[in-house]
């Protein structure tokens, strides 16, 4: 059965057999033997034909992939079965070697699919991935599964034959999305799930049908071709969720189009509708010049950009969809901004998603700043979604400012304004350099992996108790995001002359996530991170933690985040979970050390 709109169905299964008797002597190894075994593959409607009444036909040259589980729970094979012929049912037959002879056949477990290095099988499960492109063809994947009656396994022996005298039962093991457009000369169609992933391999239990997702990705890309197929491994994403669509054409126009889904179920098969009186039209970018000039509209990304200047592009509120392509710095001049990063400063309700950033070794001189984006405007929200930075910065205090707010993603956040963080991830490192920096005036440094300081939500950060724990920040979140192999450095407090009647001086918060936050992180994780910077313990004003570095006003609500092989200023590397407090005053419940 071949890779088109055709598929194979089947029915459920029995097997007789033959075998011969023989004598066993326990001094003597098994031969080996060869013996043939057959089935027949018919449609039935519990299988393919579920795909909205799709029905197919096995053709000559489909190829079976067949596994024999003998009683001792040895498994042998793969074995390739062949049809005699083409039709909905079709008799398959395969020659069985390396089997020692009497050993008796427990169960076999079949599937098909066109290429058999995309899938192996394990101890009853089959693993698969999703191609780079997807095209459709891994929802062609079927499998079947049978266990003969306890007393009745067959034997295998030298030229005997093995028929299961009624048809297997092949069914689907992925969801399938077909897309249907008028747009003529498509390039390529992207689709994401806005804040969520599709799973892009996973582990089926061939006996029990449970599909286990073992790796995730954000983003799935169909190519051209008499249809555009995409085979989804089944998810349930728990709720409704946003799926973003973006079409790219030859002639260089990109659309796009959100609609909501919740769930992708097993052998079912999806219409999604990409036609001009649905699409929103957005503006391509190709070049650095049209990136430097994004403000207000709907943009996608449609190539790789190599940028020879940071363009500190400032005000940004529209949306800018990377699908998939990557932005590099990493040769960019170097310049100065107040607030540093590709957007310097961002208003209303923006959102960046689906890109790379590749900063390299980069130096600047700001008070906030991240590689991607500076400061949110007073007032606003951000939305960033599969943002992936990487790159060793190090930023200075620019002037006489009273802070300097450094991330790896973005800089600060202030409190009347929000950010929402998914799925995003950081690589490289943070240094914070205040050596020269005099006076009596506080120099307070944050750093973090994802952002330098959030703190939405809280406008008094006096401490009027021992812990002022909130959840008033709870409009920004942190979720899903990821730092791993990074070095956090804040450990030049600048000046360090506090006034007379303050001893405490120049506040220092470092954390493997957010030197600040006082919204809600979630199924973060940090791995194999390097923290240097000053910490007194006690909170007072200088922190460096795992995950957020001032947890003086972290959200109650933290949860489900994990650190591994964090060191803090040369002590013995940690790892464990982060939880917000139980409740707000308690500090039980935040750092468990495995």
């Amino acid at each position: 059965m071949n890779s088109k709109p055709i598929i194979l169905i089947a029915a459920a299964a029995l097997i007789s057999a033959t075998s011969c008797d023989r004598d066993i002597e326990s001094t003597v190894q098994p031969q080996h033997v060869t013996f043939t075994l057959s089935f027949d593959g018919a449609a039935a409607s519990a299988t393919r034909a579920t795909y909205d009444g799709l029905t197919g036909v096995w053709e000559v040259g489909d190829e079976v992939y067949g596994y024999l589980t003998s009683t001792d729970n040895v498994s042998y094979g793969p074995y390739t079965f062949t049809p005699d012929t083409a039709g909905e049912r079709a008799t398959f037959q395969a020659e069985i070697t390396g089997i020692p002879d009497g050993t008796r056949i427990a169960s076999i477990d079949a599937y098909h699919y066109d290429n058999l290095n995309a899938v192996t099988f394990d101890n009853g499960t089959i693993s698969y991935s999703l191609p780079a492109a997807a095209d459709g063809t891994l929802s062609y994947m079927t499998v079947s599964s049978y266990d003969y009656p306890s007393g009745s396994e067959p034997a295998a022996s030298e030229g005997g034959t093995i028929d299961i005298t009624e048809a297997l039962t092949f069914t689907h093991c992925l969801s399938r999305i077909d897309i249907e457009t008028d747009i003529p000369n498509i390039r390529d169609v992207t689709i994401g799930i806005v804040g969520g992933s599709f799973p892009s391999s996973g582990r089926l239990d061939v006996a029990d049908g449970v599909t286990t997702a073992a790796a995730t990705t954000a983003l799935l890309h169909a190519t051209p071709s008499d249809n555009f197929q995409i085979g989804i491994i089944p998810v349930d994403f728990g709720g409704n969720r946003t799926l973003r669509a973006a079409v790219v054409t030859t002639d260089g126009k990109a659309y796009t189009r959100e609609v909501t889904v919740s769930q992708f179920a097993r052998a079912t098969r999806y219409t999604l509708q990409l036609n001009a009186a649905n699409l929103t039209e957005a503006t391509a970018i190709a070049d650095e010049q049209a990136f430097t000039d994004i403000s207000n509209g709907n943009y996608i990304l449609t190539a790789d950009l190599t940028l020879t200047e940071i363009p500190h592009i400032t005000d940004f509120s529209g949306t800018i969809d990377g699908n998939g392509h990557t932005i590099d710095i990493s040769t960019a001049a170097a310049t100065t901004s107040g607030q540093g990063g590709i957007f310097a400063t961002t208003t209303g309700d923006p959102s960046i998603r689906n890109m790379e950033i590749i900063a390299g070794d980069r130096e600047a001189t700001i008070s906030e700043g991240g590689v991607l984006v500076g400061r949110l405007a007073d007032g606003s929200t951000l939305s960033l979604d599969n943002i992936h930075a990487s790159g060793n910065i190090t930023a200075s205090r620019d002037g006489d400012a009273s802070h300097l707010f450094a991330g790896g993603i973005v800089g600060f956040v202030p409190s009347s304004s929000q950010i929402n963080i998914t799925n995003s991830t950081f690589t490289g490192s943070v240094t914070i350099d205040q050596t020269g920096t005099t006076g009596i005036t506080f120099k307070n440094a944050y750093v973090g992996g994802i952002v330098g300081c959030v703190e939405t939500g809280v406008t008094d950060f006096s401490q009027t108790a021992s812990y002022a724990g909130t959840t008033a920040g709870s409009a920004s979140v942190i979720s899903g995001c990821t730092v791993t192999d990074t070095a956090l450095n804040n450990t030049n407090d600048g000046s360090y002359d506090a006034p007379l009647f303050d001893v405490s001086g120049s506040e220092i918060y470092t954390g493997a996530i957010a030197g600040r936050c006082t919204g809600l992180i979630t199924d973060c994780t940090v791995r194999n991170v390097v923290i240097s910077a000053i910490s007194e313990g006690d909170g007072t004003g200088r922190q460096a933690r795992p995950i957020v570095g001032n947890d003086w006003y972290e959200n109650s609500d933290n949860a489900r985040n994990t650190y591994t092989a964090v060191t803090i200023n040369g002590n013995a590397a940690a790892s464990g979970t982060y939880n917000g407090a139980n409740i707000a005053g308690s500090v039980d419940n935040r750092y468990q050390t495995n």
